[in-house]
Order: C-alpha cells, then structure tokens, then sequence
C-alpha cells in the first residue's frame, strides 16, 4: 500500500475574520459621519440603517461559509489511511520480485547465447560457463569449472598478443580445439572486470565459433588452385610445384619430365551430345591419368581438354617414354557417359629438363610443341620434343603474322587442274586450288598456311574469296566461248559447320556470275565423321540451293560406303593414294574396283585424283572409272596457262592421247 498523501493546502476562515471585522465597523463609521455632519446631531436614518445591518450580516455569513469548508477538509484527511510496515514489506518484496526476474532474464539470455559466454577468475580458471561454450571446447558444461581456459585450446599460429594473461588484460585472440579429425576455429574476446576496491574481479570471455568461415576460406583457396571440374591442380598450382620440382633436379642432377595431353576429337562430342557428357569425359579421363603416376608425380588440368603431367624426377627418356605409354594404353579402353561408350583417344607430347630447355615456360612450349606433332602423326600416339620443331614453330609464327595483311592485300590466288572424262576424254571441268605468294615470306604451301589459317579463323573468308575468284573466272571462260566448265571447290571444316553456308555460297556464286548447278563443292569424309547429322543437313542445304556436291579423299577417313547413301553425293573422288599403288599393290587395286563398283550401284560417278602414268590410266579405265586428274594430263595452272592449254587440249584429233606437253 502507498502511504497517506499530504494534506492539500486549505483556506483560512481566520484569515477573513478580521477583514469582515473592519469592513463592518468603516461602514458604520461613514454612516455616523454622514449623520452627524446633517446639522450636528444624531438622527436616526432607517435607509442607512438597514444598509449598515446588512453588510455586517453579509460579513458573518461569509466567516461561517468559509470555517464550515476548513472543517470538512479536516474531517476529510484524518478520514485517508495512514502508511503501515505492511506498506514497506510490500514494496520491499515487490522490488525483490522485479531483480530475481531480471537476473533470471539474464542468465536465460546467456545460456542461449549463441556465442560462448565464460566468467573467469582472476586465475583465468572457469567459474561459470554456458553450453555454447561447453559445446565449442567439445567439454561438458560441468566439467570446465575450474579449469583454466586457455589450456583448453591451442594459439593459432597468426593469432595476436601471444603470451598475454587471458583474465588481466583486454584481448582479442583465435584459438583451434582439436579433437580427432575435427577442428574448431574460435575468435576469444577477454573482458576484465575491476571490483569495489580497483583490483580485478572476473573477466568475461565471449568465445565466437569462426569454423565455418575458416571452411569457406579454405573452399576459396582450393578453388584458387584446384580445377572445379576434375579437382586437379589448375595451371598456377602446377607451374609452382614444377619450378620446385626443377630446382631440386637441378640441384640432385636428374630430369624431370613434362608431358602435354590433349584428348582426340573432344569438341565432336561436346558439339554433338552437349557439355554435360563432355564434363563426364572430363572427370573420367583425369582419374584415369591420374591412376597411372607415380607417387610424387603431378598431374593439372589446363582448361579444355588440355592436361600436363609433371614426371618429377627421372633418369631418362625412357622412364617418360614408358610413362606416356601407359597413359596411352589406358584409353583404348571406351569412357561410359551419358549411357554412350565414347571412344576417347589422347596424343602425348613430351619435353625433358634439361635437355631441352631449363626454363618451364620453355619446357611446356616444347612440350605442346611435340603433342601437336603427334596428332599430326595421326593421334593417340606420342612424340618426343626435337630441335627442328622450334624452326616449325618459328616458322608457324611468321606464317600467322602474314596472313593477317595477306586478306586485305590480295595476297591470294587461284590455279586450276584440269578433269577429264575417261570414255571421252572431254575437258569438264577443273579444281580450283589456292596458292599464296607472300610480300614476307615469299611462295608458302597450302599444307603450311591452310591448318593455320583455320586456327586463326581466317579460312572461312579466304575460301569465300577462292569461290568467288574460281566461279568469277568461270563465267569469263562460258563469255569467251573456251569451255563450259564444271569448277570444284574445297570446303573447310569451319565452313561447313557455319549455320548460313549454302545461303553464303549462293550469294557469292550469283555475284560472280555463275549458277551454282556448274560449282562442285567437296568435303571430306571427317567432316561427315564429326557429327553425322549436321553433315546430312548442311548437304541437304546445300544440294538444295543447286551445288553439285563431292567427297574428297575417298577411302582415308571413317565413312562407309553405305553410310554415304543417306548424303545428296553425286560423286566420290578417289585418294590419290590408293591410286598410286594400283600397279603394285593387289589391296589398292582390290580397293579401287570395289569403290567403282559400290559407287555406281549408289547411282555416283567416280574421280580418280593422281594420276600420273599410262597404266594407272588404263587400269581406271578397265574398271570402269569415269573422270581423272593428275599430273599425267596437267599440273594446277596459272589461269593464262589453263587457258593456253585448254585450247591447245580441244585442238587435238579425236582418238589422240590425253596427254599433252606441259605448258611452259
């Protein structure tokens, strides 16, 4: 209960008392002085009187109103309850009530405390500890008190104020609680605090479990250096494990082996079946290498399908030949994804420290250098580094710096070999081929600067320009009355994967001049290989759009003679290979007659390319070959040379040879 107010201040009758007194007698005063001043005597006015009685009377009622309403107010406070020792017990209680709930808030809040909270001792031993903290120091709570804490953990190597007294000082500090396998990163931060008399009291430590931002961190350095597909070591983590590898070779007088991967044909299968099973591939692929090594051994995915191998000390070549060959071997076996065995081949090429180079970058130049040599030996084999490969890669670079200016200064040119039909021997058409005379390197072979022209991207608008000139050329020799020719041009692998080849093509040959019914386009039989049914689209697309269209090289790549009946073909070309040999070997002349046959049973006439003398001619013909090209009748000719040689051709006497004397 609250104790009595006070009392309220209260009017004071008395204070009026003596007011009204004077009032009533001033009154009186002023009405004898009226009635004496009337002549000198005493006469009693009733008027004035009756107006003196009644402002005396008017006085005391006011005095009595005012006394009456002192008393009830008297009344009134003795009448309100007085404060008791009943009052102060409560209000003790009360106040006790309200600490013991917030003392209790606080413990709640600390023992749920997702942080761990510790009260130490000025020791630094445990006096109390909530169950975050317990659970952190992998303890239970009722074992810590009375332990000192900082023997419960160890000091990170990088943490701060080493040495410091945990329970004296301020501080912020990392810790690691190990137990087994797993760790626990913890963030403790110490707070002091000083009793009544200054000297130290408890200090409270607040411990924050860092664990899995350590995780994340660490995620991110890996990714760092690891490979997010194959989780191999990626390029940075390599070249730092190799250099070490190379000094301690140096240092001990051993090799060490660099081996450049790459997997055969990849991209067919990223194009044609998505990245999804190319990643499968990927991941299949780098534990079967990585099986293969030898413990000390590193293996690091480049990006791609690119993978080099770090032998880290060998005696020899042979030790990295045999090594190479393992890994060979080992992917002859098919790869299983996406519910398709894939065929997956790799070709190796090997560079050794120091022999040829001290330098890693020079080594994995060296080495990428040798695995491009041995896709060009046919892949799924491997090559040894050798010094002439440098000259090639010398020359390579020239080759890449001038055909960039070759384009736009009209470096390029066309030549033109004749095709002659054998049962006739009529003139009907020729092979438009390009030749490159550069301002920097003078005459270069189409074997050098084709392949790097693909690389480069550049063939696709050089062999729009070989069309161009070839059906341009074409139409001026129908003009001049010298031939009504059909003119075959090659396509490249890059494009023919364009997704606007035939409408491209078309609108290059209508421009020169010239209908796409008397224009050839040959492919080869890998780009059919590649991805098959692209390969029959782009040729519907393309016999569509008028071409008359070829399969070069005949008989070298992976098409069947039957698989061929699903692609709008109208002729095979035989390799001059196959036709080199006809005279010697029974297989080519086998093979040779079996290609007519087949051929003409799938309603295609057959080119023979080669041909070089009189009885590979004869043969040809026996069997039933219908067109020929070679250098028995004419090499490829500059077009005035072409033109000479063609009028020269038509001017002989029916039944003469085919052959006539090279132009000069």
């Amino acid at each position: 209960m609250n104790p009595r107010p006070p009392l309220p201040p209260r009017r004071r009758a008395g204070s009026l008392r003596i007011p009204s007194i004077y009032v009533g007698f001033g009154l009186t005063w002023v009405l004898l002085s009226a009635l004496w001043r009337q002549g000198g005597s005493f006469r009693v006015d009733r008027d004035a009187l009756v107006l003196t009685l009644f402002v005396l009377l008017s006085a005391a009622v006011l005095h009595l109103l005012l006394r009456r309403d002192e008393a009830r107010d008297e009344v009134r406070h003795r009448t309100l309850p007085g404060p008791t020792r009943e009052d102060a017990d409560a209000a003790l209680v009360e106040a006790l009530s309200t600490a013991r709930e917030r003392a209790l808030l606080n413990d709640a809040a600390v023992a749920s405390s997702a942080n761990g909270i510790a009260i130490l001792d000025a020791s630094g031993n445990v006096v109390q500890a909530n169950a975050a903290c317990a659970a952190m120091l992998r303890r239970d709570a009722g074992t810590l008190v009375g332990l000192h804490l900082e023997s419960l953990m160890e000091p990170e190597p990088d943490s701060a104020e080493p040495g410091s007294d945990l329970a004296a000082t301020p501080s912020r500090r990392e810790f690691v609680v190990r137990q087994g396998a797993t760790e626990v990163h913890i963030h403790m931060t110490c707070s002091p605090i000083p009793g009544p008399d200054g000297t130290l009291a408890c200090t409270v430590a607040v411990l924050e479990d860092l664990s899995e931002r350590h995780r994340q961190e660490e995620r991110i350095a890996h990714l760092a250096r690891y490979d997010l597909l194959t989780d191999l070591p990626n390029r940075q983590l390599f070249i730092e494990q190799a250099r070490g590898a190379i000094a301690r070779a140096d240092r001990a007088s051993l090799q060490v082996g660099i081996l450049f991967l790459d997997l055969d044909h990849f991209k067919h299968i990223n194009d044609s079946l998505g990245h999804a099973v190319g990643d499968s591939v990927l991941r299949a692929t780098s534990a079967r290498l990585a099986a293969q090594l030898r413990p000390g051994d590193v293996i690091a995915r480049f990006g791609g399908d690119e993978f080099v191998v770090l032998l880290s000390s060998i005696h020899d070549s042979a030790e990295a030949g045999a090594l190479a060959k393992r890994l060979l071997a080992v992917h002859e076996e098919p790869i299983a994804a996406g519910g398709i065995l894939h065929h997956v081949g790799v070709s190796v090429g090997i560079a050794l420290f120091p022999d040829d180079g001290r330098d890693l970058d020079d080594l994995l130049q060296h080495a990428d250098l040798a695995m491009y040599r041995a896709k060009a030996d046919g892949r799924q084999t491997m090559h040894f580094f050798h010094r002439h490969m440098d000259e090639l890669a010398v020359r390579r670079g020239s080759i890449e710096r001038a055909l960039h200016s070759a384009l736009a200064h009209d470096e390029f040119r066309v030549v033109f070999q004749p095709q002659l039909r054998l049962s006739d021997g009529a003139l009907i058409g020729a092979e438009a081929l390009i030749r490159w005379h550069s301002r920097e390197l003078g005459e270069v072979s189409p074997s050098e600067f084709i392949p790097v022209a693909e690389s480069l991207g550049l063939i696709r608008p050089v062999g729009v320009q070989v069309l161009s000139r070839a059906a341009r050329q074409a139409a001026h020799w129908d003009e001049d009355g010298l031939a009504d020719l059909r003119i075959a041009v090659n396509l490249s692998m890059a494009q023919f994967r364009s997704h606007d080849l035939a409408t491209e093509l078309a609108a290059t040959v209508a421009a020169a001049g010239r209908s796409a019914t008397r224009v050839e386009l040959e492919i080869t039989e890998s780009m059919l290989a590649e991805d098959a049914d692209r390969a029959a689209r782009s040729l519907r697309t393309l016999h569509a759009s008028g071409f008359e269209l070829a399969i070069d090289d005949f008989g070298t790549g992976y098409s069947s003679m039957f698989a061929l009946q699903r692609y709008p073909l109208a002729r095979l070309k035989i390799d001059r290979s196959f036709v080199r040999d006809v005279e010697s070997h029974a297989s080519s002349a086998t093979i040779v007659r079996a290609t007519v046959e087949l051929a003409h049973a799938l309603g295609l006439s057959v080119l023979a390319e080669g041909v070089e003398t009189e009885a590979q001619e004869h043969f040809l013909r026996d069997v039933g070959c219908d067109e020929v090209q070679g250098f028995r009748y004419a090499r490829a000719l500059e077009v005035p040379a072409f033109e000479a040689w063609a009028k020269r051709y038509q001017a002989r006497h029916p039944g003469a040879s085919l052959v006539l004397p090279e132009i000069g």
